[in-house]
């Protein structure tokens, strides 16, 4: 038995249900369903759809498809999370290592210029907490706007969301560490904060210009639904 559009329609209607928000999981699990449904009633052609449907589900087990929706999740922030750290590793190789420790050496002799070191650390404190900010921001501006042109929400976005979340708050971190100067002026301290510095901004920057847009890029050609706005 082939489905019809009516019963895709129907199985994207009973994910939701059993609360899968995200459609492109949604579409992942109603491809699954749809070959497990066709497969039984094959079988047993007694049966109806209804019945088909939930015998095929009752094998995700007690949790139903919320394993699949962390596995999902999962799958998505170790993706993340390996762009970032191959991207941050190809800036310790040379030529990118040579420009980052250049950026390290210019800030610490920028520093060492200023009697009172928060000269400029506090710009720069102030500096990649805005960055953060308007990053955040902005993700979550494109998100309202893509699940309204669209009408879906996607995991993808929602992961970008709580990803931002935890960027800005790292960001915030280092804004409180900033005002450790204003005791501690030692020369080993203001090398280490400036190569911190650097390392948070090299962050921001391979997260926000690198990472994102390639995934989601990625994405789009994967899912044609989802929006790059």
């Amino acid at each position: 038995m082939t489905l019809t559009k009516q019963h895709i329609d129907s199985l994207y209607k009973f994910t939701r249900q059993h609360y899968v928000e995200h459609y492109d999981v949604q579409t992942e699990l109603v491809d699954h369903l749809a070959n497990a449904i066709e497969t039984l009633l094959q079988d047993e052609p007694n049966l109806s759809f209804e019945e088909a449907r939930d015998l095929c589900f009752k094998k995700f087990g007690v949790f139903g498809f919320m394993d699949i929706v962390e596995q999902k999740s999962r799958a998505i922030n170790k993706r993340y999370w390996l762009l970032v750290w191959n991207a941050f590793i190809s800036f310790l190789k040379p030529p990118k290592l040579v420009l980052t420790g250049l950026l390290v050496w210019v800030l610490y002799l920028t520093a060492n210029h200023f009697e009172n070191k928060m000269f400029v650390f506090t710009p720069l404190a102030i500096l990649v907490f805005s960055i953060a900010l308007i990053s955040f921001y902005k993700t979550h501006k494109q998100v309202k706007q893509r699940t309204k042109l669209t009408g879906k929400k996607w995991l993808i976005d929602t992961t970008f969301t709580q990803l931002g979340r935890g960027v800005y708050l790292f960001s915030f971190l280092f804004n409180i560490h900033s005002i450790i100067p204003f005791v501690n002026t030692s020369q080993w301290y203001v090398l280490m904060f400036c190569t911190l510095a650097v390392f948070v901004m090299l962050t921001q920057y391979i997260i926000i210009m690198i990472v994102k847009p390639k995934l989601q890029q990625q994405f789009s050609q994967t899912h044609t639904d989802y929006l790059l706005v």
